[in-house]
């Protein structure tokens, strides 16, 4: 984070309105991850995700909760039974009020709930004369266990552990995603850039042969058809032009809004050049995605959650309990003063149960889940098989394009030789204008396939950093 604020101070003078400053691929990738509105929607969700893990953990700790009723007024008339037999209808006025102080904790380890409270209530009796008594139980300790039953709170301290973990690594791995966007951006938008400077150099170069061309056939030395050629060629390359500059703007303001920089911000992009000295091997990337990839850990989430319904679904087959038991001193009085003078003794202890008699339905339940829970472990096998074939067709991908970056390189060269010793040719009459725009439309055409190739250079490797989270240039996890 540090690193990253000062990269930002750095790059401020960058973007005054007046200058011109110009921006490596790398550059606008660590703009794109910290500026652009993507990589802000990436972090509120991470943070959100970890907000909910804290959620989660807060729930296992110690919690003070106090409750309570004031007042409970009831004014009525309700059926009395008599003394003498039978039931006669009164009316009745009365307000009940409690507080109550609890202290609990949830057990991981067993799946129980430890507490302890302490409560103090008062009853008031309304009519022709007021009384009114208090309760007390100044403390009860309790526990409450249940019995014959899976143990949800260590499956989900378990699957919520596992669930952070594959959150913070989508985290990194959509970033290199973004970054992988980013990539795109700036190479369409250098190809693009690219593509009208050699448009607005082929107007130039079509104007002058056809004014060439206009004084050769004016002297007889070219047909008509070889004018019209020129001609016809100078209204092309003005309509590419047009063409060419509209896709250009549109680009630009794409990835400005793609790496989070405002419309009146000058800048230039400079094109990279290949990756020096990096060998990157099938088996390392494939042990890396493994060790640090998002993939296998949302399968161990999602073996867990079925292998917790199957239990579950067991433990509903048969006898399932619950255990509650309680002990403290509590006492009753008509004034606050008495109620903590000698406290009685209070105890209580139970067991619930519950046994299905028939089980036709829990039956279904458990079927279904081990059902799931099989669909899961194949689909888990298959994915690892294609996981691992995965990485290993990206690796033969970014080292096949290595190879074709070598030789777009030397293509482009001989495409800007070739353009050269035509023109020159043309210039003194040595070949005709078809020629020349032969050569002309190749150097426009190698000069497209190595800004291509540069591009899916870049973003294989960006991709393989993706899945892998290491960074093979500088030999380092991504975190």
């Amino acid at each position: 984070m540090y690193k990253t604020i000062l990269f930002i101070l750095a790059l401020l003078p960058v973007f005054s309105k007046s200058d011109t400053r110009e921006l490596s691929l790398k550059d606008c990738i660590e703009l794109g991850l910290n500026r652009s509105p993507q990589a802000k929607i990436l972090l509120h969700e991470y943070n959100a995700d970890q907000w909910n893990y804290q959620s989660f953990r807060a729930g296992l700790a110690p919690h003070v909760k106090l409750n309570g009723t004031i007042p409970d007024l009831d004014r009525s008339i309700v059926l009395v039974a008599q003394p003498e037999g039978g039931s006669e209808f009164h009316a009745q006025s009365q307000s009940y009020s409690r507080l109550n102080l609890t202290l609990s904790k949830n057990i991981v380890a067993t799946g129980g709930n430890l507490f302890a409270s302490s409560n103090l209530s008062r009853v008031d009796q309304f009519g022709q004369e007021h009384y009114y008594y208090w309760r007390a139980s100044p403390l009860t300790l309790g526990y409450t266990q249940p019995l014959f039953r899976s143990n949800s709170l260590k499956w989900s301290d378990d699957i919520e552990r596992l669930k952070m973990k594959l959150s913070h690594k989508k985290y990194v791995e959509n970033r290199e995603k973004l970054a992988v966007q980013i990539i795109s951006g700036f190479f369409d938008l250098y190809i693009s850039q690219q593509l009208l400077k050699n448009t607005e150099f082929n107007v130039t170069i079509n104007d002058t042969i056809y004014t060439i061309s206009k004084g050769r056939f004016s002297v007889g030395k070219i047909a008509e058809n070889e004018l019209l050629q020129s001609e016809l060629a100078v209204m092309n390359s003005e309509n590419n032009y047009r063409r060419a500059k509209l896709n250009y703007e549109r680009a630009r303001e794409k990835f400005q809004t793609l790496i989070g920089l405002s419309e009146d911000i000058n800048f230039e992009i400079q094109l990279p050049d290949k990756l020096e000295n990096l060998n990157i091997d099938s088996d390392t990337a494939v042990e890396y995605a493994k060790q640090n990839g998002s993939s296998l850990i949302n399968w161990q989430v999602q073996k867990l959650e079925s292998d917790q319904s199957v239990q579950d679904a067991k433990k509903n087959q048969w006898l399932s309990a619950d255990l509650t038991a309680t002990m403290g001193y509590n006492q009753t009085a008509q004034s606050v003063e008495d109620l903590y003078r000698k406290p009685l003794d209070t105890e209580s202890f139970s067991i619930g149960f519950e046994i299905p008699i028939t089980r036709s339905q829990n039956n279904a339940q458990l079927m279904a889940a081990e059902q799931r829970r099989a669909r899961t472990a194949i689909a888990k096998e298959q994915f690892e098989t294609e996981f691992v074939q995965g990485i290993n067709y990206q690796v033969k991908e970014f080292k096949l394009l290595e190879e074709q970056l070598m030789i777009a390189t030397k293509s482009d060269a001989i495409a800007i030789r070739q353009f050269q010793t035509a023109k020159d040719r043309y210039l003194i009459d040595k070949t005709d204008v078809t020629t020349l725009f032969l050569a002309q439309n190749e150097l426009d055409s190698t000069h497209r396939q190595y800004y291509q190739t540069l591009k899916d250079y870049w973003i294989a490797y960006y991709q393989l950093r993706a899945i892998t989270l290491y960074d093979f240039e500088n030999n380092k996890m991504l975190d």
